[in-house]
């Protein structure tokens, strides 16, 4: 479902597990697959926003992230961000 671009809500209906579980899915399908991008479900506005912010603090732990994005970017999505930053680097 990830490779057709379903949406993180859509995949939670169909095969009835949390957001949360998605998301680690999610992730370990970029780690594995390694898109050329994510913007099935991060905005490129957002992407670059949390990239920009990663570069600065470094990828080992979400939370400086949130906080230099002025706790403003739920970490769903940084986790998928960070996730794909690692994954094609």
């Amino acid at each position: 479902m990830f490779r057709t671009g379903a949406t993180i809500e859509d995949v939670m209906a169909a095969v009835q597990l949390t957001r949360g579980t998605v998301v680690e899915y999610l992730c370990e399908w970029i780690r594995e697959k390694r898109p050329a991008s994510v913007g099935a479900w991060v905005n490129d506005k957002t992407y670059r926003q949390v990239a920009a912010v990663a570069r600065e603090v470094g990828l080992v732990r979400l939370k400086p992230i949130f906080m230099g994005l002025g706790e403003t970017v739920e970490y769903d999505v940084i986790r998928i961000v960070a996730t794909h930053m690692e994954a094609v680097k």
